[in-house]
């Protein structure tokens, strides 16, 4: 009984852990998804393509 115990306890912290790293992810994706709107904004008000290559 007492190893059930120990083995929910383990999976409530892995559980918490893995709730964190989700949240921690969703919250970087948001601010990438802010960078790119931001870029694609100034592009448009400055009649760049957003392409910072000077190859052409």
């Amino acid at each position: 009984m007492r190893i059930l115990l120990i083995l929910l306890i383990l999976f409530s912290f892995a559980y918490a852990v893995s709730a964190e790293e989700e949240q921690h992810h969703s919250e970087g994706h948001a601010k990438m998804v802010d960078i790119l709107r931001f870029k694609r904004e100034y592009s448009a008000e400055n009649g760049s393509n957003g392409d910072d290559d000077d190859d052409e």
